[in-house]
């Protein structure tokens, strides 16, 4: 269930709204002016991460942890990597 960010045409109020169901767009109303012009705007985000000084979607920080997984031996792994090698 989105929240969905919108902008009223005639008086440029912005306010957001939970939509359950895409029929509930089609009777919103401004809540400043009662207005049906309305027009949904992009709305942004934010994340957050237990690193100091990253972002949780910073590229170099995931390419980070897929190489510190890359890097640690796998349990159990070198009794098969004998009958392989």
């Amino acid at each position: 269930m989105p929240i969905y960010e919108y902008e009223c045409l005639k008086c440029c109020c912005r306010f957001d709204e939970l939509i359950f169901d895409v029929e509930e767009e089609k009777g919103l109303k401004c809540p400043e002016c009662s207005s049906k012009k309305i027009e949904r705007r992009f709305s942004t985000f934010s994340s957050t991460t237990n690193e100091p000084g990253k972002h949780a979607n910073d590229p170099s920080a995931q390419k980070e942890k897929m190489q510190e997984k890359a890097e640690r031996p796998t349990v159990g792994m070198d009794h098969l990597n004998q009958y392989f090698h």
